[in-house]
This record gives C-alpha cells, sequence and structure tokens, in this order.
C-alpha cells in the first residue's frame, strides 16, 4: 500500500529551507497545497 503525503504551508508558505520543504522533496508521492496569497488566504 502507497502513502501519500499533504503538505499544507502555513502563514507567509515556506522557504526553500523549511521544513515543509525539505519533506516536498524527499516524500513521494507528495501533494502541496497552493493558493494565490499566502498572506491573505481565503
Amino acid at each position: 500500500m502507497e502513502t501519500n503525503y499533504l503538505i499544507i504551508p502555513g502563514y507567509g508558505n515556506s522557504e526553500s529551507e523549511h521544513w515543509q520543504t525539505y519533506f516536498e522533496e524527499k516524500l513521494l508521492p507528495c501533494i502541496r497545497n497552493s493558493t494565490k496569497s499566502w498572506d491573505g488566504p481565503i
């Protein structure tokens, strides 16, 4: 059975050095939530 990972960054998103970005690159398959504005999400 395959495990899927969902990453939902918080306020301001996650920079390249953030642990969420590290996991996104290392854990496959991985889906990252996206929004137009991380500083004013709706």
